[in-house]
């Protein structure tokens, strides 16, 4: 019996650890493919708003068939009268559903996955030139040592403060998420039924204002409303402290404190994604270096290496509060409910302050923005003519 547990637990640890370790060879070459796609950056904007929204919609979609199949799975363990632990389901034997479920979801979200990839395999076609110009900037960066273009990449202030901006906020937003489900079951209990409809609520409502969001984005410069963006997760933030009934006014006020914040997970997926190619283009300029693929890389692992740390935390946190995992709340230990709005809330607050203050220093704008997208249009055009006279020549 122990065998088979292990056994079990070994397959779902190195399945799961595959899937984690392989996402980002998928997740790198579709974000870097924006740089290839359009030399013009209102192009390269509307690329990164396109592809983002999409993966907002792929998150809604994936949520909207997996939680009401997995609904009746969410039944937590009671003391009984000797002290030992019951379930609270009906105790009725499995049928095949029951048992097969989560095979049958994830067979369904792979196929869907695959259906993905169709488009972009079939529709979506690189400029040459661009290519071609990457290769050439590879080949001249065969002669400089990797750790010079490291050194390069990390001492260059607008990517800086853009990676380190864009983890703390993105670790802001998947803490809160990665908490949720905790918080609603120990700490805000009386709406504990709720937790499905706000999920919903926070991914729809940020995919609704995503046209708002891109007419900000041509309206303002990025950085200001990267921090506007941030700063609207606050007040729900701050309001996890203080709800703790299923009275309506409370229940309104949660409920437009999660409108509001969606508005962050909507700037968290569309604002950094879309300043990044305006930092490559600087780069580029001063250094005459393509290095998309390293930006790329260093912006999306950045914030899973964050995220691990805070986890482990997050699981000795809890092991110090003598969590037990499904066990009901009322037979929990008293700190475990304060304690998961202390994971819940903090954290992400002091993030989400740390990275309005970094991108305020941002020093790339909405005029240099355009100023760089020029010259290096200008850079292309010189490059494309000493071609020509060098073929005329020979």
């Amino acid at each position: 019996m122990h065998l088979h547990l292990f056994q079990r637990l070994n397959y779902s640890f190195g399945s799961y650890s595959g899937i984690v370790l392989n996402l980002p060879l998928l997740l790198i070459p579709h974000t870097a493919m924006t740089m290839y796609l359009s030399h013009s950056l209102k192009e390269r904007e509307n690329l990164t708003i396109f592809r983002m929204a999409s993966e907002m919609v792929g998150l809604l979609v994936a949520l909207g068939i997996q939680g009401p199949l997995v609904a009746n799975d969410s039944s937590c363990l009671k003391k009984n009268s000797s002290g030992e632990y019951n379930s609270t389901s009906d105790s009725k034997s499995e049928n095949n559903w029951d048992q097969f479920k989560y095979t049958y979801i994830a067979i369904i979200m792979t196929v869907i996955f695959l259906l993905g990839t169709i488009p972009l395999i079939i529709f979506v076609k690189e400029k040459p030139e661009l290519i071609n110009a990457s290769v050439k900037s590879q080949n001249i960066e065969e002669k400089v040592p990797f750790w010079v273009t490291l050194k390069r990449m990390f001492t260059f202030k607008p990517f800086l403060i853009l990676i380190i901006s864009t983890i703390l906020s993105t670790s802001a937003i998947q803490i809160l998420q990665a908490n949720f489900q905790l918080y609603f079951d120990y700490s805000y209990v009386a709406i504990s039924d709720k937790f499905t409809i706000t999920i919903f609520v926070l991914l729809g409502c940020a995919i609704l204002f995503v046209p708002i969001w891109k007419l900000l984005l041509m309206k303002f410069d990025k950085s200001k409303i990267f921090i506007f963006g941030n700063l609207l997760m606050l007040p729900l933030l701050v309001g996890i402290f203080f709800f703790s009934t299923n009275e309506t006014i409370e229940i309104v006020l949660f409920f437009t404190f999660v409108v509001i914040a969606s508005n962050s997970f909507t700037c968290s997926f569309l604002v950094p994604w879309s300043m990044l190619p305006e930092v490559l283009d600087a780069f580029f300029i001063e250094y005459r270096s393509k290095q998309d693929a390293l930006f790329y890389t260093f912006l999306a692992l950045g914030t899973k290496i964050l995220i691990a740390f805070y986890y482990g935390i997050s699981q000795v946190v809890l092991g110090l509060v003598k969590y037990e995992s499904n066990v009901c709340a009322e037979f929990q230990n008293e700190n475990v409910a304060p304690s998961i709005k202390y994971l819940l809330a903090p954290t992400p607050l002091v993030f989400v302050l740390l990275s309005s203050i970094c991108i305020f220093f941002f020093p790339i704008n909405s005029s240099v923005a355009k100023k760089n997208s020029e010259i290096i249009k200008q850079i292309k055009q010189e490059e494309a003519e000493k071609n020509e006279i060098y073929e005329h020549r020979f």
